[in-house]
């Protein structure tokens, strides 16, 4: 009689969850080519670990569900379920109206789609236009706006630079971007406007969790430079080069 002992079960499991790793990073290379290659072989195993990890939260486990939520991922940012801009995308995840986990998941990946579609353009016209505003602005100009009208003021310059990000969420989102920014910069050391566009920008564009999400490793680079003006530097002279990407 044949016994199988919990260390070879776990020795099974380990190989079949490396396995589905594997298929996973292929099916993102094959459908985002270009942010896989970009993103590099160990970034993308990065990605998938997480989504893996996030999706099992909601009880998607089967592989299927495990490359949706990493599509997700790849199209909201790591932390779209805790992203107040997309307040849709945590309520369909847990909308308790539809019993069936699955179906949840391919409704909100098909409401994304047609997010993207609205906010982005079809054609990404949208996010073209803003990434070439976004590239013409300089966060240094908020340097000298009063601390008690800089909220305002950042919030004023998203809605100008992505207006139609800005009129699909609204003012409350966006505001919220801009407290969350004005949050991570101070707590990773920084001060004034400058930091507080910088940062908030980044959360308006990359999403709730950019400081750490995988997709953007440059982030966590630049953040862990010496010295405010030197990080401030890299940290926008990164973004920018992420942008130029984006560009081409």
């Amino acid at each position: 009689m044949l016994i199988i002992r919990d260390r070879q079960l776990q020795v099974f499991r380990e190989v079949a969850l490396s396995e589905c790793r594997k298929r996973l990073a292929g099916h993102l290379r094959r459908t985002f080519p270009r942010d896989t290659r970009l993103l590099g072989s160990v970034q993308v195993e990065r990605v998938v670990l997480l989504g893996i990890t996030r999706a099992a939260q909601y009880g998607h486990e089967t592989e299927r569900e495990m490359f949706l939520y990493l599509t997700l991922i790849l199209m909201l940012g790591a932390s779209f379920d805790e992203d107040p801009q997309l307040p849709w995308a945590a309520a369909r995840l847990a909308d308790s109206s539809n019993p069936n986990p699955p179906a949840r998941l391919d409704e909100l990946h098909e409401f994304a789609g047609t997010y993207l579609d609205r906010v982005a353009g079809e054609n990404n016209e949208h996010l073209i236009q803003a990434l070439l505003r976004i590239r013409d602005f300089d966060p240094g100009s908020m340097a000298s706006v009063p601390s008690a009208n800089l909220e305002d003021e950042v919030v004023t310059a998203l809605a100008r630079l992505y207006p139609q990000k800005f009129a699909y969420q609204g003012e409350f989102p966006t505001r919220s971007a801009t407290r969350h920014g004005a949050a991570l910069a101070k707590h990773y050391g920084f001060s004034g406007g400058r930091a507080v566009c910088l940062f908030a920008g980044l959360a308006f564009m990359l999403g709730w969790g950019f400081d750490h999400d995988p997709q953007f490793p440059w982030v966590a680079e630049a953040l862990g430079t010496a010295g405010e003006a030197a990080g401030l530097d890299r940290l926008h002279g990164s973004a920018m080069k992420y942008l130029e990407q984006g560009l081409k």
